[in-house]
């Protein structure tokens, strides 16, 4: 019994396998950050951790596997840090310095609904973690640490202008224990024979909380994404 089911196991993945495409997607561009603060949640203040406007290069990868048109699983690695010098608001200014890291793994799948005329949906879930470090400097000295996991609805919205040009919406929303995000991606895709390439715009905000205090960040990415199918 146990010899047939392992045969069986191997027959559907040898199935599952030919009858699919690996993909391999790489996201590249500028990070502008927008806001990131530490609030302790008691005394209502506030720390400036980010500064606004120091653009920062991102890179991103994502390997997936797609079978039989309709099934589509992700892996993600974002690894990011970005340091900041600020200045404290009181009558006597003082500097500070920040070093913030935001690294995010993430796993997802998707149902990629039959496509209409022009339209294409697809729909799935996801889960997230990020790893967060922020060290503060100068004239405060500051460090923590933050493991967020979180898990929530994952889609793609596709819009075809004609056969090579489509206009493209990505959103994913995470909630979990003391913490939570949003990841928006609209840009523009052109497709060739093996491969696709997007530009667009990301806005990726993300809120946590931990013994007392509140960390939160929100960044605007301008970039590529390139993805070749095997």
């Amino acid at each position: 019994m146990s010899l047939r089911f392992l045969w069986l196991s191997i027959l559907l993945a040898a199935v599952t396998v030919a009858a699919g495409s690996v993909g391999l997607q790489v996201d590249t561009g500028i990070s502008m950050p927008w806001s990131g603060y530490l609030k302790n949640i008691e005394t209502g203040e506030k720390i400036e951790i980010i500064k606004r406007a120091n653009f920062r290069a991102f890179f991103q990868t994502t390997i997936g596997y797609t079978f039989f048109e309709e099934h589509s699983i992700e892996a993600m690695i974002s690894p990011f840090s970005i340091e900041s010098r600020l200045e404290q608001d009181e009558e006597e200014p003082a500097e500070y310095t920040s070093r913030y890291v935001q690294d995010t793994y993430r796993l997802r799948y998707r149902y990629i609904l039959p496509p209409l005329e022009r339209f294409c949906l697809q729909i799935g879930l996801h889960a997230t973690l990020h790893i967060k470090e922020l060290v503060i400097g100068g004239s405060m000295e500051y460090t923590n640490g933050w493991t967020d996991f979180s898990f929530g609805p994952s889609a793609l919205i596709s819009l075809s202008m004609n056969e090579i040009v489509s206009l493209v919406m990505e959103v994913e929303a995470g909630i979990g224990r003391d913490n939570g995000f949003l990841d928006i991606f609209a840009g523009l895709n052109l497709s060739g024979p093996f491969y696709f390439v997007r530009a667009g715009i990301r806005n990726l905000s993300t809120n946590g909380f931990s013994g007392g205090e509140a960390l939160s960040t929100s960044f605007w990415n301008f970039g590529a994404q390139f993805r070749a199918v095997f």
